[in-house]
C-alpha cells in the first residue's frame, strides 16, 4: 500500500514538515576517527516561557553545568544531532542532519563516520554492535573496539528506503521503521525486521505492518510488554484532511498486531480531542508512556499500566500537562514511573516526579537554551544524554 507523504500531512493544523528523498548520489565513507576534540558553540539567546531566565548580573561567565546538572559538551563543528544511544559504559553515539557518526570516549566528541546523508536514529545491541539509519538506509558498525568500528551499508529489500527508528530486543532480533521512497516523491511505509544473519541475501524482511497505511515515526519495546510501533495515517472520513497517530502493539510471542487505543481529551470536540503530533514513548517496570499533542495543539500524555506478564491488554489513562500551543517533545526516555523526561522543541527538557512535569534547569548562562531538542537516552548510574540542534548535554555522568 502506498501512503502519500504530500497530501495527507501537509493538510493537517499541524503543518507537518515534507519529507525530502534520499539523493541518487550517494557517497559513503566508512571512517575511523581520531580523536580531535573540536569546539564548543554556545546555544542561542531566548528563554523557554517555563525555564526562568537569570538576571543579566547574576553570573559574568559561563558555568561548566546547570543548577539541574546539565553540562554542555564541545561538539566538533556545527552538527544538528537527530538521536542518541550509549553502551553503558564510556562511549555514547549520536547521529547528525549532516550525515556524520558522532562519538563520545568518555572525554570529548569526534566524527567517527561522515558523508552518509541527514541520518536519523542510533541503536547499539552492544559496544561493539551498533545500528545507524537515516535518508540513505541502514548502517551497521561493528569491530575489536568502539573507536575502530566500521559503518557499513547494509542491504534491505527496497531501495530508497530511508530510516527514521530502530529498536531492538536483541543482537538477532531488531526492527526499524521508515518508508520507501517511490519514483513520484510518494513514499509506501515500510517495517523491516533483523532475525541474524543470512548466507546471501537480504537480513531484513518487510514486516505485514508495513500494509497498514501508517506513516510509521517510532519502535520501541521491551521484553516484557513486547514492540509497539506509531505513526500518523488519516482520520475517517469526512475528517481525512486531519491526521491521528496510530499505535500498534506485538506482544511477546505474537506474530501480529494489535491496534492500541489511546483515550481522546473529554474536553474537546472528538476530531479534535485525539493525538495527532507523535512526541516519544518510553517503558518502565511498571508503566508506558506516550506522549503527543492532540489535533487542538494541546500537549498531552497517555499512560498505560504494564502487566507483568506482559500478555493482556494495556489500558491507557490520558492526562493533559500543558495549554494549548506548548511547545512539542520529540524523545522520552525514563529511569523509573516516577523519573521520566522528555525533550522538544525550544529548549523543552520536562522531567515528571510521579506528581508533576515541570521544566528543569539546563542554562549555563544567564541566557537559557533555546536549541530544539531531538533525542534522548538514559542509562546506567543516572546517565542522561539529550542531544539536538548543535547541542548535547549530559548529567549524571562524572568523566
Amino acid at each position: 500500500m502506498k501512503l502519500s507523504l504530500v497530501t495527507v500531512p501537509t493538510l493537517t493544523l499541524l503543518g507537518l514538515a515534507a519529507i525530502v528523498a534520499c539523493s541518487d548520489d550517494i557517497e559513503l565513507a566508512t571512517v575511523v576517527g581520531g580523536d580531535d576534540a573540536g569546539s564548543f558553540v554556545p546555544a542561542d539567546s531566548g528563554a523557554p516561557p517555563d525555564e526562568p531566565v537569570l538576571d543579566a548580573g547574576a553570573e559574568a561567565s559561563v558555568r561548566a553545568c546547570s543548577d539541574d546538572g546539565f553540562c554542555p559538551t564541545a561538539l566538533p563543528g556545527a552538527q544538528d544531532l537527530r538521536g542518541v544511544w550509549g553502551d553503558g559504559a564510556a562511549t555514547v553515539w549520536s547521529v547528525s542532519d549532516q550525515g556524520a557518526i558522532l562519538r563520545w570516549n568518555g572525554n570529548v566528541w569526534n566524527v567517527h563516520a561522515s558523508k552518509l546523508g541527514p541520518l536519523r536514529a542510533v541503536w547499539g545491541a552492544g559496544s561493539l554492535d551498533v545500528w545507524v539509519g537515516g535518508e540513505r538506509g541502514l548502517f551497521h558498525g561493528q569491530g575489536p573496539s568502539p573507536e575502530n568500528l566500521s559503518f557499513v551499508a547494509v542491504p534491505l529489500p527496497d531501495a530508497k528506503t530511508k530510516i527514521v527508528s530502530i529498536w531492538g530486543a536483541g543482537p538477532n532480533d531488531i526492527w526499524a521503521v521508515g518508508a520507501r521512497v517511490e519514483a513520484d516523491g510518494t513514499e509506501t511505509p515500510r517495517v523491516l525486521r533483523y532475525t541474524g544473519p543470512r548466507d546471501a541475501g537480504s537480513s531484513f524482511s518487510v514486516d505485514a505492518a508495513s500494509n497498514r497505511g501508517i506513516a510509521y515515526e517510532h519502535v520501541w519495546g521491551d521484553a516484557t510488554t513486547g514492540v509497539w510501533l506509531a505513526g500518523s495515517r488519516p482520520q475517517p472520513p469526512p475528517d481525512d484532511f486531519f491526521v491521528e497517530v496510530a499505535v500498534l502493539r506485538r506482544r511477546p510471542g505474537a506474530t501480529t498486531w494489535a491496534a492500541v487505543t489511546l483515550p481522546k481529551d473529554p474536553n474537546e470536540d472528538p476530531v479534535f480531542g485525539g493525538i495527532a503530533q507523535f512526541g516519544g514513548a518510553t517503558i518502565t517496570s511498571d508503566a508506558v508512556f506516550i506522549l503527543g499533542n492532540l489535533t487542538s495543539n494541546s500537549p498531552g500524555v497517555w499512560r498505560g499500566a504494564s502487566p507483568p506478564d506482559g500478555g493482556t491488554a494495556i489500558s491507557f489513562t490520558y492526562e493533559r500537562v500543558g495549554p494549548y500551543g506548548s511547545k512539542p517533545t520529540f524523545a522520552a526516555t525514563s529511569f523509573s514511573s516516577s523519573d521520566v523526561w522528555a525533550v522538544g522543541e525550544y529548549g523543552r527538557v520536562r522531567h515528571w516526579d510521579g506528581k508533576t512535569w515541570e521544566q528543569a534547569a539546563i542554562a549555563t548562562t544567564k541566557f537559557p537554551v533555546v536549541k530544539d531538542f531531538r533525542g534522548v537516552w538514559s542509562g546506567p548510574n543516572n546517565q542522561l544524554w539529550i542531544v539536538g540542534d548543535n547541542v548535547a548535554l549530559r548529567r549524571g555522568v562524572t568523566n
